[in-house]
Parts: C-alpha cells; sequence; structure tokens
C-alpha cells in the first residue's frame, strides 16, 4: 500500500520512528506531504538545533536592517505589524525584516521559549546594548522577558543606557523596570549613563526618579564619573555633564578613600576652562580640601596641569595654601621636579622663601632636584641682567652642572 494512502495522522505517526533527513526527502514527494510535514520539521528543528533559528532571525547584522520611521509618539508595542496604522516601522519592503519575523514565529509556534535563561541571558540584553531596535521589538512582540536579569543582575536599563535608542529606554521604563536598580557591583542605569556618556539617558532617567546621587559599588556618583573622564572631550562629554547639573547633584559629593570632589578630579584629568567654570558656576568651592588637606590646586599643581593651574588662580584660588603635611603649591611643583610648574607659579607670584625642605633654602633645594634652568630663571629676572640672592659657590654648580650635595653644595669627589 502506498504512503498517499494513508490519513494524516498515520504519516506523522511514521515521521516520528524517521530521521530528519528521510523526513524532508519525504516532504519532498508532494504537496500534501510537504504541507504536513514542513510544520513536523520545523518543530523538530526548533527542539534539538539548540536555537539555532532564533540565531538567525536576530543575528547581529545591521547592514540588512532598513526602516523608515512614521513618528517618534506612535506606540511603542504596536511595532511592525504590517496593517497598523500606527506602526513605527515600514517591513513591507523589507524581505529580511520580515523573514526574521517569520522565522521568530515559527519558532515560538513549534515550542521555542522565548522567557528561556538561554534567550534572556545571551541575545535579549546583546540586542538591547547594540541598540538592534528593530531585533528587540520583534523580541517583545513574541513573548521575551522584559524584567529578565543577566547573571550579573543587570537589568534590560543598565544595557539600554549604552546604546543610542532612547524609544527602547523608554519602553522599559513604561514598563515598569526599577530606575534605580543596582547590579551584582552595585551600578545603577544612570551611573552607566554617565559613564557612557549617554545625556539623553541621563535626562530620561532623572525625569522618572533616578537618585542623581546613588553611588556604585565603588562609592563614586555620576558627577564624580564624568569628571574623572579624560580628555581630549569624548562626543557628547559636555552635554552629559550639563545634562546632569540641571537636576543639581550634590556638588560636594565626595569620593570614600580619598574625600575627592568633582573640582578635584575634574583637575586632575582635564581642568580646562570650560569645565572648571562649569563646576565653580554651580558653586564649588575652590578651596575646598580631601583627605589629605589638598586643595584642587593641589591637584593640578601635582599632575603637571599648567592651564588649569591658571585658571585657578585666575578665579581666586591661594597660592599660599598648604596641605596637612604642609607642603605649599610651590614645593610639591619642585619635589616633583617640574621646572615649568615652578616657573608658572613664580610667575604668577608663589613666595620663594617659605619653600624648604630639611633645612635647605629654596635656591638650593632647586639646585638638589635638579631644577637647573628653573633655578638660573628665578636668579636672572626679565628687567635686567641681576643676580639675586645666589652667592658665588651656588652659581659655579649651576654653571658646571654638577649635583649638589645634601646641603646644596656639590659632592665632593
Amino acid at each position: 500500500m502506498s504512503l498517499e494512502g494513508l490519513p494524516n495522522e498515520l504519516i506523522l505517526q511514521v515521521a516520528d520512528l524517521l530521521d530528519p533527513t528521510d523526513i524532508n526527502a519525504l516532504a519532498q514527494t508532494n504537496k500534501r506531504f510537504h504541507r504536513l510535514l514542513n510544520p513536523y520539521l520545523y518543530r523538530q528543528d526548533v527542539l534539538s538545533a539548540e536555537h539555532l533559528a532564533l540565531n538567525f532571525a536576530l543575528r547581529p547584522d545591521p547592514a540588512t536592517i532598513h526602516w523608515k520611521k512614521q513618528s517618534p509618539d506612535d506606540d511603542l508595542y504596536e511595532f511592525y505589524h504590517p496593517t497598523s496604522s500606527i506602526n513605527s516601522f515600514t517591513l513591507s519592503n523589507n524581505p529580511d525584516l520580515l523573514t526574521r519575523n517569520a522565522t521568530i514565529r515559527l519558532s515560538v509556534e513549534n515550542g521555542e521559549d522565548l522567557k528561556s535563561k538561554w534567550a534572556s541571558d545571551n541575545f535579549l540584553f546583546d540586542i538591547v546594548c547594540a541598540s538592534q531596535e528593530c531585533n528587540f521589538w520583534l523580541m517583545m512582540k513574541h513573548g521575551a522577558d522584559v524584567h529578565a536579569k543577566s547573571p550579573d543582575n543587570r537589568t534590560l536599563l543598565h544595557e539600554a543606557v549604552k546604546g543610542s535608542r532612547t524609544k527602547i529606554l523608554r519602553y522599559l521604563i513604561k514598563e515598569g523596570l526599577d530606575v534605580n536598580a543596582r547590579d551584582s557591583l552595585g551600578t545603577t542605569p544612570l551611573c552607566l549613563a554617565a559613564e557612557h556618556l549617554n545625556d539623553r539617558a541621563i535626562r530620561l532617567l532623572s525625569d522618572n526618579g533616578a537618585d542623581v546621587d546613588a553611588r556604585d559599588g565603588t562609592g563614586w556618583t555620576a558627577l564624580h564619573t564624568l569628571a574623572y573622564i579624560p580628555a581630549p572631550s569624548p562626543s557628547g562629554y559636555y552635554r552629559s555633564l550639563q545634562a546632569l547639573l540641571y537636576y543639581n547633584p550634590d556638588m560636594d559629593a565626595r569620593t570614600p578613600r580619598t574625600g575627592c570632589n568633582a573640582l578635584h578630579l575634574a583637575v586632575s584629568h582635564r581642568g580646562n576652562s570650560k569645565l572648571i567654570n562649569l563646576l565653580l558656576g554651580m558653586g564649588m568651592d575652590i578651596e575646598s580640601r580631601c583627605n589629605g588637606g589638598s586643595t584642587p590646586l593641589h591637584f593640578a599643581v601635582t599632575v603637571g596641569n599648567v592651564k588649569a593651574v591658571q585658571h585657578l588662580l585666575d578665579n581666586g584660588a591661594k597660592i599660599t595654601t598648604k596641605d596637612n603635611q604642609g607642603r605649599s603649591v610651590l614645593q610639591t611643583a619642585i619635589e616633583n621636579q617640574d621646572s615649568r610648574m615652578t616657573k608658572c607659579l613664580l610667575d604668577e607670584g608663589a613666595d620663594a622663601s617659605t619653600v624648604v625642605k630639611g633645612g635647605t633654602p629654596f635656591l638650593r633645594h632647586l639646585l638638589r632636584e635638579k631644577l637647573l634652568w628653573t633655578a638660573v630663571n628665578y636668579l636672572w629676572r626679565p628687567e635686567g641682567d641681576t643676580r639675586v640672592g645666589a652667592d658665588e659657590s651656588e652659581w659655579d654648580v649651576m654653571e658646571s652642572g654638577i649635583d649638589p650635595g645634601p646641603d646644596g653644595m656639590p659632592e665632593s669627589s
């Protein structure tokens, strides 16, 4: 008896006894078997192929994804329905995306679980992080868990702030995700938004109740993170900083270990006039001190940031300030053997007579620290070739290039 004479139920029972290759061969013999066995093959593939169908449908291939925005105010959940009058994207002329949608639909209908740990941990988070908006909406349409968490306890909000798709971020907030959720390191979405210079995310999160003074696992706030990002300015840096400052964060928040505020951190890395003006304009104390008693001026001198030093002094920083160990900013520059900074501070009016180390006067201190040209610049004044305060032994040392001994004089041979 031919198989074609058997009822559909018996043919499916026969298929249960065959391997996928034989089922595929049977499905290709005629249209009836194809219609009957093709869904059976889909089901078998879904259950045995370890998510290969979803891997195809959600593969990160943005070059093949094209869409046309209709309106920024459309209902996010009505995405992609071809007949919807409010759909956000047009898919009718996008065969690739329609194929992906069909693959996901067939996978779900045939047993794929988009709420599984695999789907949450391996694709949904990657899709959000990579700002693959189309794939995200496909996952949402077919039942992926918007409240899923990664192994390190991050929510989709943590991943969304790394990208540029504000629609995804709005949708997640609308779905009730906690804007102050912490991952296993104690980091909130706002802290990550600052780290990734996402000014739109900073505004959206803050508008929806995010704590602008929340601290991450290291005890830093979003303001600390933004102030410490090194120069040159990445794209969006000042937009992100201004976005955060709009919500009035605690300007005197201190880092737990060193007691630094945002101004200390800022002059340590970039310290240009625009940044300093922004922070001072928010009421930061230019004479604020960290745990060691150092002011922002000390920090700028320590890292050799001449422009920051000049700008801080122009805005009223005291050049005579000393830290808890009694070091002035001039002495800090000398101990760092920074002749350029030493000359800058002398030009700005630093008092050389106050600088001593182990009883050694300032000029001999310069010699001992091998700041030969700084000593020369100090002794020679622009108004005339007048030598100030040096005896012949000191000039002999400078002219010979011999390293001075511990008392400022040359070592004996």
